[in-house]
């Protein structure tokens, strides 16, 4: 006779079942208590890691990173650090994107401000979820024998221009031979971003800002300079006025090499590009915002693109430009008057605004490339600065 061995366990354990009772009621063995009978589904695992502690701390960057021992049985697809001015920090806040899988790995923390105390936990996402590594802190302050400087709020804004300064208190033990304001449209300027120059010594002073964009955020700093080297007031934010995301309604700016670069969507101004060639970067998974200039195959363009499920007010590193893991964001620049191809090394893409009911997305980035040939032909590495953009998308 033959069974379908599928089903011979419907025959088996009825059988089992009355045995075991029988022998029970012979005093042999106890019926199994129900109670203890566990009918719950094992429990989703989610990633074990550590955070590594804060090291290299300057007054506007610090190194971090974390550890991941296991996966949960589930491969860890994305993995970082985050962090914020309040305890427990979670991917909702200030993050990095440093790869995938297990092991360690090393994440940098920038745009951090003087005088702010930091929380951060490396994080690690699979498919049950993100799970947190312990937390660690670290602050933020002037050296003692750096100037001390506040920052005057800004006034008298223009489409092109304002008025800052600032308030050299005390000037850590040695004279101050330089002060005046920093600013830029990433946060924490320095001074080798655009800067004012206002005499020397403690007290206050007053700056003139110009060669502004209209409708574009900047942030300012006062910073004074002794011996010992540069310290930074508290950052003040303002807005130009004027109209669109730049005085003549860019969506995208920024500065190549120094040569400013001024851009809209080849497929529309401030628009979601619907042609998206790259299919390592899915368009059901990415918005893709694109400038170009000079029209449809104009030179250069710059594409970003952001994960559509990540699309989240922070600051995103960018590592080196690989095609078989998709990152969290992502940006590229392409030179069409050359056939080198040009490959991202580091930057950073930061989302200042986001509104989910008009679907308009805003920040700023800033990268670096190089070319994937050996030097047998002039080619030219770019450095990206001061990029910012303003689009419409769709999910």
């Amino acid at each position: 006779m033959n069974y379908n061995i599928k089903n011979f366990r419907f025959f088996i354990l009825p059988l089992v079942i009355v045995t075991l009772f029988c022998l029970n009621s012979c005093g042999e063995i106890e019926p199994l208590d129900p109670a203890l009978i566990d009918t719950n589904p094992i429990p989703a695992l989610l990633p074990v890691l550590t955070t590594t502690a804060s090291s290299n701390i300057t007054t506007t960057s610090v190194s971090s990173g974390g550890n991941i021992s296991a996966d949960g049985g589930s491969p860890v697809t994305a993995r970082g650090v985050v962090w914020g001015t309040n305890p427990n920090p979670t991917i909702t806040n200030s993050k990095t994107v440093n790869g995938t899988g297990i092991g360690s790995f090393t994440s940098s923390i920038i745009n951090l401000v003087t005088g702010n105390t930091y929380y951060v936990r490396a994080y690690a996402t699979n498919a049950n979820g993100t799970s947190y590594g312990n937390q660690t802190s670290f602050s933020i302050s002037t050296p003692s024998n750096l100037p001390v400087i506040i920052t005057t709020a800004v006034s008298g804004i223009s489409s092109s221009s304002a008025s800052s300064g600032g308030n050299v208190t005390a000037d850590g033990g040695s004279p101050v031979t330089a002060r005046g304001v920093v600013w830029g449209i990433i946060q924490n300027p320095t001074i080798a971003d655009s800067k004012t120059v206002n005499g020397i010594g403690t007290g206050i002073f007053t700056s003139a800002i110009s060669g502004l964009v209209g409708s574009t955020v900047y942030y300012v700093r006062a910073y004074a300079t002794n011996a010992n080297g540069t310290s930074y007031g508290n950052q003040v934010t303002f807005t130009t006025s004027g109209s669109g995301s730049g005085s003549s309604g860019f969506a995208m700016t920024a500065k190549i090499n120094g040569v400013q670069f001024q851009a809209n969507n080849p497929y529309g101004t401030n628009l979601f590009s619907s042609t998206n060639i790259w299919d390592y970067f899915p368009l059901t998974d990415y918005v893709m915002l694109q400038g170009r200039q000079g029209g449809l195959l104009g030179d250069p363009e710059i594409n970003i693109w952001l994960k559509k499920s990540d699309i989240k007010v922070g600051t995103y590193n960018i590592g080196k430009e690989t095609f078989n893991t998709p990152p969290s964001h992502f940006i590229d620049l392409t030179d069409n008057s050359n056939s080198v191809f040009e490959l991202t090394l580091q930057g950073t893409i930061t989302i200042t605004e986001v509104n989910t009911t008009t679907k308009i997305v805003k920040g700023t980035f800033q990268f670096t490339t190089t070319d994937d040939l050996v030097p047998a032909i002039p080619v030219v590495d770019y450095t990206v600065t001061n990029g910012t953009f303003n689009y419409k998308y769709m999910e």
